[in-house]
């Protein structure tokens, strides 16, 4: 396979920049195939990722499903903007170093994340009434239905 893209390449534009157009994408990517497989993975792997992950993020982004295209193209329209911007002022990039909320550094690149629960706590007594008597109050949203049970996230 390797010999025969070296031969390809060699009688076809003779490694030359300015007949580039004349080799294939495809049969260039052969002498790829190997050596990048056993780095990175399979070629899907490495090749495609980039743009279906910029899809998907694109997607989630669309909040107008009337008019889905002309909302993709403004979220695209706004992300190379800020990439633009970026591009041009590099400390305009926040400094997200900082640690989460309530984890610990404990050195040596560990950090130790604070505990999270993936559903919610049901609380009961002296804090349900709390929160209850908070809702009801003025400062609160006026009132809670009967059957509301408080709960923590």
């Amino acid at each position: 396979m390797l010999k025969f893209t070296e031969e390809y390449e060699t009688i076809y534009y003779r490694r030359m920049v300015t007949r580039l157009h004349l080799c294939q994408q495809s049969i260039h990517g052969l002498s790829h195939l190997t050596p990048d497989t056993i780095c990175l993975g399979p070629g899907l792997y490495s090749s495609q990722w980039t743009l279906e992950h910029t899809i998907g993020n694109l997607g989630e982004k669309i909040k107008q499903p009337s008019n889905p295209y002309v909302n993709l193209a403004n979220c695209g329209l706004h992300r190379s903007q800020i990439s633009a911007l970026h591009a041009i002022l590099p400390n305009l990039e926040p400094d997200i170093s900082g640690l989460p909320q309530g984890a610990v550094n404990l050195g040596d690149g560990y950090v130790l994340l604070r505990a999270w629960d993936e559903t919610g706590i049901i609380l009961e007594g002296a804090y349900a009434d709390a929160i209850q008597a908070f809702l009801v109050s003025d400062s609160g949203q006026g009132g809670v239905p009967s059957d509301w049970l408080p709960k923590y996230i």
